[in-house]
């Protein structure tokens, strides 16, 4: 029984990378999806989606993006991988809306200053201003939040006219 408790751990953590969509086909060498290049202490994410590495990084994409949304998440936790590839179908589907994320433990400044507490956190920015908050792994609310933003982006020519 007790050799059967070792490997436990083991074996979750190997099905778990092996359903992730950012691995190979199994049999083949485990390697990332295609990424942006990543600078050193950040973390390589999708093309559509900026890896924040300091403060002064966000406070640009911030200021140049008139629609944002911030995903905070650590790397150790698991609902924060697992909305991974959700958020960058996301990024993929929505082009007009910036995304980003925060690694929480890499940026602390950033992670206190927007009171973040529970992860992911996501985070809507429109023109610099916080606006709607979704903590957790809720797929559903975040896809309400990002819809929502998206026609708001949509809805503003409209008004100029």
């Amino acid at each position: 029984m007790k050799r059967v408790k070792t490997y436990l751990p083991f074996l979750a953590v190997s099905l778990l990378l092996s359903s992730c969509s950012c691995l190979k086909k199994k049999g083949e060498e485990a390697v990332p999806a295609p990424t942006e290049q990543a600078q050193p202490g950040e973390q390589a994410v999708a093309q559509k989606v900026v890896a924040i590495a300091d403060v002064a990084q966000f406070e640009r994409e911030l200021a140049n993006s008139k629609k944002l949304v911030a995903k905070f998440h650590a790397n150790w936790c698991p609902h924060c991988k697992a909305m991974a590839g959700h958020y960058e179908d996301l990024a993929n589907k929505f082009g007009e809306i910036k995304f980003v994320v925060i690694d929480v433990d890499a940026l602390k400044d950033l992670t206190q200053k927007y009171e973040v507490g529970g992860f992911p956190t996501f985070i809507v920015f429109e023109d610099g201003k916080k606006g709607e908050v979704v903590i957790g792994a809720n797929t559903a609310k975040l896809d309400e939040v990002v819809e929502k933003l998206a026609k708001s982006t949509a809805q503003e020519p409209e008004k100029a006219a």
